[in-house]
Formats: C-alpha cells, structure tokens, sequence
C-alpha cells in the first residue's frame, strides 16, 4: 500500500483551502492533534528566520537596484537582478526548501524557497508582495518510498492592481516564477496570505525531515505548520503520516480519519488511512477502504512506472517502453521515466533514441545529484557514438 505526504516541493496543496479544515479546528481542537510527549524538542523556525535579509543580501540590493530603480522602477530592477539572459540565476534544486539567505548564499533553490528570497529582497526594498497558489494539475514524485503531491506558488511584487505584472515592460509590478513567462502566464493564480506561505515552507522542512529519517524534527515542523495555518490540510496529512512512520498508530488514524470527514473522497487522505488500519491489523476497515479508494482512483500514482520497471527486470523491453510511455502521458515531467527509456532503447541498440530521452532526464531532474549522474551518463553515449 502506497504511503504519501503532502509537500511543497515545486510547492504543494493537497484538498483546497475551504473552511471545511476551519470546522476540523472547532470539532477536535487543533491542539487536541498533537502528541509532543512522543517526540524529543527540536528548534523550530520563526517567520524572521524565514525571511531574513542578511547583510550580503542588503549589500546585493545596493549594488545591483540603486543604479537600475530610478529608470525601470524597483520591481522590474529587482526581477532584472535575479534573472540574467532570461534565466534566474537560481539553480532549481527539488531536495532542500531553504530561508531566505539559505537560498541567496547557496543559489539553489525550489519555487518556495524562491518565493521566499524574492519576498525577503522585495520588503527590503519597501515593496509590496502577493503570493499566489497557482492551479496545476497532480504532479506526483517519490523518494525514498514515500509518495509527495506537488503543487507550485509565485510572487507578485510590486502593486498587483495597477499593472499586469506578467507584462515585464511596466515598472509597477511583477511576477517571478520558476516557470516560463508563456507557460505561468496561462495558469490560474489564486492569491494567498503570508501565513499560508509560512505555512507551506513549514510544512515542506517537515516532509524533508521525514524524508531523511529525522522525525522529531519532521513533527515540530509539521506543527508549526498546522499551527500557522489551521486551513492547510497538507500539513495535517504530514503531521498524520508522520505519526504513522514514528509508529503511533492511534494517533495517526485520529488524524487522517478528522481529515476523512471533511473530505470523504480525497484519495491521498484515503490512501493513508487504508494503510494506518491496515498496519493496525484492522483488515476489514481496510480492505473495504481500499476498494472504495480504487474507484475513485482506478490506476494508483507510479503505477505504470513500476510496471516497467519490472518488465525491464525480465527483460521484456517492448512492455517496459510501453509502460514508460504510459507514465510520461500521465505525468510529462516523470525523468525518471526518460531514463527508463534510455536503458530499454539503450538494450535495443537504438542510441540516437536513447540520447533524446537521457537529454530529457537531465533537462527535467529537479536537483544537482540527478542532474550530475544522467550527464555522466549522456556523456558515456556520446563517447558510445563516435566510436
């Protein structure tokens, strides 16, 4: 059974924001969910750390502003600071969510952690900021055996009313995101409070930490970010699988089975629940959920993805390039998919194909790691070719 969390790692949202978690709040008590007996006290982090200007930060906005804001005004030279020959000059990195100097010292970073630097360099300049959750379609990921839901947030700076701040060329505000300017400008924003911002970080440290096996960490953080925004249900759904992988089983089902009521037919809450009961031996309850999680969700997330995968491990390479392709029609940013086809068009002694798709796992990795081993890869073919 499939165990998943909901992270911000292009930046998420799992179930909407309605009022409905408001009502979880006044039914349980939001502080009825937590348990910190169970977890040992770990330093959290406090929204000025968040979103903290450092002093090279400061010094970055004397130099590169000062001489640009009079012409074009402070948003677009801000934005012009940070993307050069139309591209920021972050390094798009999926492992790590980091504060405001994190991201600026390190040049690395998701769209949160953009959002964060570029909101921490905007209110030191005076300007206003607006955040936005922008409507994407699922986008599933995994690692380490954990399924994450991803979503994706940008930034308005600047007065959002008076200008249209997807057109680049008016000085009154601005949109920065990782995303093309052609492709964001087509997606629907809707605008959000800096508490459901902090929220959202928050919620993605915690899913890191669970990650990375640090649960006591993963549940401060988790809780902070129930705390900040009440209305987020991802981070309520981290909070419950994080209860689940720490082995507090009750405490877990008590949260995931809150969440059920206010949204019987989110699957990832479904999914999680199926699996709580289920470790509990509660094999009927469980069973009867997973049928009921199967129709509303008839092909599971990796499904096709796995397929291949063992279809490559018993050679069948024709199955396993249907199946590879049935996961990148499901979900086009799937790298790992691409690599799945250089390997099978790799055994089928057809390069050029295998190239393409190796070309398409490095351009689609979200961190250096994956990037470095797949262009150590890419280079191998082009030896390959030539010989």
């Amino acid at each position: 059974m499939r165990e998943a969390i909901a992270i911000l790692a292009l930046l998420l949202v799992v179930g909407g924001c309605s009022s409905q978690p408001v009502q979880l709040q006044k039914q349980l008590g939001i502080e009825q969910l937590f348990h910190d007996t169970h977890f040992a006290p770990v330093n959290g982090l406090s929204v000025a750390e968040i979103f903290s200007a450092d002093d090279r930060m400061k010094d970055f906005l004397d130099k590169e502003i000062s001489p640009q804001q009079r012409r074009d005004g402070k948003p677009r030279a801000l934005f012009d600071a940070i993307n050069r020959n139309g591209r920021f000059w972050l390094e798009y990195d999926s492992r790590r969510t980091r504060t405001a100097s994190e991201t600026f010292d390190s040049r690395r970073g998701n769209c949160m952690s953009m959002v964060i630097m570029a909101s921490a360099l905007a209110k030191a300049l005076g300007l206003e900021v607006h955040y936005q959750k922008i409507s994407v379609e699922d986008v599933w990921a995994r690692d380490v055996g954990t399924l994450i839901l991803v979503g994706h947030v940008n930034l308005v700076i600047g007065d959002r009313h008076w200008s249209d701040p997807y057109n680049r060329t008016t000085p009154l505000s601005i949109v920065v995101d990782f995303l093309p300017l052609e492709e964001a400008r087509g997606l629907r924003g809707v605008e959000i409070s800096e508490a459901a911002i902090v929220a959202m970080f928050l919620n993605n440290r915690a899913a890191e930490e669970l990650i990375a096996g640090h649960l006591d960490a993963a549940y401060g953080l988790a809780r902070d970010a129930v705390r900040t925004d009440p209305s987020f249900l991802g981070a309520i759904n981290t909070l419950g699988v994080i209860y689940r992988r720490h082995r507090n089983l009750p405490e877990a089902e008590v949260v995931f089975r809150a969440m059920l009521e206010r949204e019987p037919d989110n699957t990832l809450v479904l999914a999680n629940l199926t699996a709580t009961l289920k470790d509990q031996g509660k094999f009927e309850e469980s069973n009867e959920l997973a049928q009921r999680l199967r129709k509303l969700e008839p092909v599971a997330p990796f499904h096709f993805m796995d397929a291949a995968n063992e279809a490559l491990a018993k050679g069948d390479f024709e199955e396993a390039r249907v199946n590879f392709k049935l996961e990148l029609d499901r979900n086009p940013g799937a790298h790992e998919a691409h690599f799945g086809l250089t390997r099978v068009y790799l055994e089928l002694g057809k390069l050029e194909a295998a190239r393409d798709h190796l070309r398409e796992a490095v351009r689609l990795s979200g961190n250096r790691e994956d990037q470095e081993r797949y262009a150590n890869k890419l280079d191998r073919l082009r030896i390959m070719s030539v010989r």
